[in-house]
């Protein structure tokens, strides 16, 4: 059968006029099983690749279900938390070593501060009896 001979509404290629075959010789029973089971609401228009487009979209959207972290999971979160920490406890002690060495240099080379603080002076006339 050449192409000029097939009828005009061979759209399954299978030489006869009419359209796609049946449901259940399609293989779309179980596709459209596994569509309802996801909670997808099936028309019963669609073919077998808008079925698979919409699982596929229903799979996509759905989260991975929860479970228990493995070891290793566990162990690349404990070595990215000891990074974070290591890196807080180097800022906070180049923090205090600066702080340390600018209280330092505004002491004299015997260690006595150039200017004593300011202190407040005592006022007021206190009775003690």
């Amino acid at each position: 059968m050449t192409e000029t001979d097939k009828p005009q509404l061979d759209h399954d290629n299978n030489g006869a006029a009419g359209g796609s075959l049946p449901a259940a010789e399609r293989g779309l029973d179980a596709l459209r099983e596994e569509a309802e089971s996801l909670g997808i609401k099936v028309d019963q228009r669609w073919g077998a690749t808008r079925l698979q487009q919409e699982i596929d979209i229903a799979l996509e959207a759905s989260p991975e279900p929860d479970r228990a972290k493995t070891l290793h999971e566990l162990n690349i979160e404990q070595r990215a938390i000891d990074r974070h920490i290591k890196g807080v406890n180097l800022e906070a002690a180049n923090a205090a070593r600066d702080a340390t060495l600018d209280v330092l240099d505004s002491r004299r080379p015997d260690g006595r501060r150039y200017q004593k603080p300011v202190r407040a002076p005592i006022t007021g006339s206190g009775s003690n009896g």
